[in-house]
């Protein structure tokens, strides 16, 4: 059991942390790629989980922090070869934000660890998921994109507080992951009357807004990821699915009077880009743009052709898995695969009963998304990781000692045993 002792007044800090990063995160005020609010509270994480770090937590967590650091090192090597080749100081942008997500997954490994051991922990995260709803609707983003594929050549889909739609539905996706991450692992705990009211009225709250979110922003990858979300969702629900129906129509209802009008138009954007859109042509311009044209030399499916692209009128892959190939080549992706693996494998050898596939399929729609865009820059993203690998090593760690510990039966007959 981890020492609980040392704590001690950082667990106020901690909460502190957890709810300024969600506060912030939704909140795009600086251009994409750059410095964010929401790196100040990332900072003071850093800065607390050295300072909570004792040997269990590092023990737990070393593998899968050098390997996502020896991916990172391999992405600067290439991007430092090519700043030296190219006097581009994009490259240099780019290494430096990837050791940043070092550094950032490493402090979130620890804290959330540390978080989640305690039901105040987990209230402080669902605490945290509501007040991320808030900041979209108060802050407009700075926009770096110029969207035309709305009604008439005139874009409709909507960033809010984000500086493109994109990040829009990823923020939404992932806010309802964490939710469904948190729920499934709060139920060891024993809520309070209101404590349950107010998860309840989180859960509601969270489920109707990032539907609202991905709907805003029409995006076809974050409509397909947040079906699988709900798939998960209902199954588990089962015979609530019908009171959580009915609830859904209630609410939609008085937004429906107020938004009338924009309704049909918004409805007419949605179905133009799943159905009408050729999405064939849209991925082969894409590939054929992005991915062959920005490729070095010949060897740069191998080794890479460095950091995202400086040049504005390059279109990206929209695929996070072929951007890693093109940028950092197959030893890059096989490093990432291998970070993956380390995060994910050990959780299967502990798998008992079918619920514990939700899990992995929480995992499995998040990895779903960046096959539709590139999603693997975001900061949520790697706090998500962060917290699906905090949970399921709890869950290994029971799992464990159920294993190691006699049943009853045994106990039983060991006692009756001749001494």
């Amino acid at each position: 059991m981890i020492d609980q002792q040392r704590l001690g007044f950082s667990e106020k800090i901690l909460h502190g942390i957890i709810l300024l990063f969600f506060l912030t995160v939704p909140v795009y005020v600086l251009p994409s790629g750059g410095f964010q609010l929401v790196d100040i509270p990332i900072i003071f994480g850093m800065v607390l989980a050295s300072l909570v770090l004792n040997r269990e937590l590092y023990d737990r967590s070393r593998l899968i922090v050098m390997l996502l650091a020896v991916y990172v090192s391999w992405t600067v090597l290439i991007n430092i070869v090519y700043f030296v080749g190219r006097s581009d100081l994009f490259y240099m942008k780019s290494a430096i934000q990837l050791v940043f997500i070092v550094f950032m997954f490493a402090a979130f490994v620890v804290l959330l660890q540390r978080l989640i051991l305690k039901k105040k922990g987990v209230l402080c995260i669902y605490a945290g998921l509501f007040l991320s709803l808030i900041p979209p609707f108060l802050v407009t983003g700075s926009y770096d994109t110029t969207d035309t594929e709305g009604v008439g050549g005139v874009s409709m889909r909507t960033a809010l507080s984000f500086n493109n739609p994109n990040q829009l539905a990823y923020f939404a996706i992932l806010i309802l992951a964490i939710f469904f991450l948190i729920r499934l692992y709060s139920r060891r705990f024993e809520f309070t009357r209101w404590q349950r009211i107010g998860t309840g009225f989180v859960a509601v709250a969270v489920w109707v807004m990032s539907h609202a979110f991905v709907f805003l922003s029409a995006s076809r990858a974050g409509l397909i990821c947040i079906g699988v979300l709900d798939c998960l969702i209902f199954w588990k629900l089962r015979r609530k699915v019908v009171i959580a129906g009915t609830l859904l129509i209630v609410l939609l209802l008085p937004a429906g009077v107020i938004f009338r009008n924009d309704l049909p138009q918004v409805d007419i954007l949605v179905v133009q880009r799943l159905m009408m859109t050729d999405t064939e042509a849209a991925m082969s311009k894409r590939v054929g743009t992005r991915f062959f044209q920005s490729l070095a030399s010949e060897y740069a499916a191998m080794f890479g052709s460095g950091g995202v692209s400086s040049n504005p009128k390059v279109i990206e892959v929209h695929n996070a898995f072929a951007d890693m190939l093109l940028c950092y080549g197959m030893i890059g992706v096989a490093i990432y695969l291998f970070f993956l693996s380390a995060v994910a494998v050990p959780y299967l050898r502990f798998m008992r009963r079918y619920e514990d596939l939700y899990y992995l399929g929480i995992l499995f729609a998040i990895m779903l998304y960046n096959v539709g865009h590139n999603g693997m820059r975001t900061r949520l993203y790697w706090v998500f990781l962060a917290l699906w690998f905090a949970v399921t090593r709890e869950v290994i760690r029971e799992r464990s000692q159920e294993i190691e510990s006699p049943s009853r039966a045994e106990r039983l007959v060991a006692a009756d045993a001749p001494v």
